[in-house]
């Protein structure tokens, strides 16, 4: 259902129908074995998060609804998953700035504003405001949305992410 609720967004039918945005749900398919992935396949989220990426690596718009499975007091999203998205999404809207279309996470700075209810609706919305060479600078917020009512912006991040000189990171990784 909450799917179905937001493929009927009039902002989330602009951005699937915008040439300028690359719309992709990355965490779909049994091959992938990422920690969101595993949280899609365990139903602790609703849906598989919908991406939404600026070809111009100006920043991206990210859709989710975690269940109660996220929780970490009461009916309050955990504050690692709500970091773990915002990372995500931050990276996300950086990669097409770099030729591997690939980057690390360097720095992540997370301000929690509102609490994050489980079972809700949300939007992250990214913009980078710097890039230098293999640098990369960005900020975000986290939105739940409530139907009619205005968006409660209940995080803000900011990342620092760069392109490897050599994305040969097979020897830091151990089997």
């Amino acid at each position: 259902m909450p799917e179905t609720k937001l493929v009927a967004l009039p902002e989330f039918q602009e951005l699937k129908s915008n040439d300028e945005y690359i719309s992709m749900q990355p965490y779909k398919g049994e091959d992938n074995k990422s920690y969101i992935a595993n949280l899609v396949r365990h139903n602790a989220l609703t849906f598989c998060p919908y991406y939404f990426i600026e070809k111009s690596g100006k920043g991206s718009v990210v859709y989710f609804h975690p269940t109660s499975d996220l929780c970490g007091y009461k009916n309050i999203v955990h504050g690692g998953f709500i970091t773990t998205m915002l990372d995500e999404a931050l990276a996300f809207g950086v990669f097409p700035n770099f030729p591997s279309k690939m980057g690390v996470t360097v720095q992540l700075d997370t301000t929690y504003v509102a609490p994050a209810l489980c079972s809700h609706l949300y939007k992250i919305v990214t913009k980078t405001t710097k890039v230098e060479g293999r640098k990369c600078w960005t900020s975000g917020e986290l939105l739940r949305l409530n139907g009619s009512e205005p968006p409660v912006l209940c995080a803000k991040a900011s990342g620092f992410f760069v392109e490897p000189s050599k994305l040969n990171l097979e020897h830091h990784v151990k089997k």
